[in-house]
């Protein structure tokens, strides 16, 4: 079997704040997640930024969302309204993507702007970024794992369940009914996490990423 190769978009953290200084994201603890909400077009103008560069992947800015982040920032008031932000912020990714096949249909329909070897159209796929718990807490604790001793693994686990939950509840809207891909589970630091996580995976494709810790440093 051929392994094929696919590219991964970049971060949404840096890049807005190097360009939208003015944002803040960094005030309500949502970062892009924050900025999806706020500022959608931004988000969006990024995705298509990744699919032009050639990203075969991109993530959705969701990775610091969650039921406590959004009502804590003030943005929601109970888990309904929290739905309703992740589903918009999870459209964008799928606007992007519309947007992007679009204007590649277009530009393979005419033959003098570009050679046919060059029109090879693909459907980039979309991947729902979910971030460590230790992403939501404001502590770093997503890079090291000090999460604090209160926090005891059924609560990892327990976590993890609520946001799957919320997550069901968005894919469940008809916009996003069968746009989504994967889920991708970014920057977790602890194998107590990812068993956490594993746990609460139940016939779901998703991948975890790993945050390496050296114990020295």
């Amino acid at each position: 079997m051929a392994v094929q190769s696919l590219i991964l978009d970049g971060g949404f953290g840096q890049l807005i704040a190097d360009e939208y200084p003015e944002l803040d994201i960094a005030d309500d603890g949502l970062w892009a997640a924050g900025v999806a909400i706020r500022s959608p077009e931004i988000i969006r103008q990024i995705h298509l930024r990744y699919l032009d560069a050639g990203a075969d992947i991109i993530t959705t800015a969701t990775y610091q969302a969650s039921v406590d982040g959004y009502i804590g920032s003030g943005l929601a008031i109970n888990e309904d309204d929290a739905v309703s932000l992740m589903t918009k912020t999870i459209s964008l990714a799928i606007d992007a993507r519309n947007a992007y096949m679009q204007k590649s249909n277009m530009s393979c329909a005419n033959p003098s702007s570009v050679t046919s070897s060059a029109c090879h159209l693909r459907q980039p796929l979309i991947a729902v970024s979910l971030g460590s718990i230790g992403a939501t807490l404001g502590n770093c604790s997503e890079y090291t794992g000090a999460f604090g001793h209160e926090l005891m693994p059924s609560d990892i686990k327990e976590f993890h369940q609520r946001r799957l939950s919320v997550l069901l509840k968005c894919l469940q809207k008809p916009y996003l009914q069968n746009q989504i891909d994967i889920l991708a589970f970014e920057t977790i630091p602890s194998l107590v996490e990812v068993d956490g996580i594993v746990s609460a995976l139940e016939h779901v494709h998703a991948w975890i990423s790993l945050e390496a810790v050296n114990l020295y440093m």
